[in-house]
């Protein structure tokens, strides 16, 4: 068997939505993120509320939470979270 010295969890990069964003009810804004192990051993999954491209929350208003969980090939897990808050128009 193979012995890793990888002792990271994969990094998690959440483009959009943006932190702290006011978003207007009903806007269409697709999710943007990515998951890197770097010199790791690779990533083994990579996923968020909803799909990369797919577009996030924001028939309700109020405040949400978009979470990205990464785990790489070895099982270690890692997980990032942003808030944002959907407003209503004008």
């Amino acid at each position: 068997t193979l012995i890793s010295t990888d002792t990271k969890a994969p990094v998690i990069t959440i483009a959009s939505p943006v932190a702290a964003a006011s978003i207007v009810k009903d806007a269409v804004v697709p999710a943007d993120f990515s998951c890197d192990d770097g010199t790791g051993v690779g990533v083994a999954t990579c996923t968020g509320t909803v799909a990369d491209g797919a577009p996030i929350n924001t028939a309700t208003l109020g405040s949400k939470t978009f979470t990205v969980t990464s785990t790489d090939l070895e099982g270690k897990q890692s997980s990032q979270s942003v808030s944002y808050t959907v407003v209503a128009p004008g």
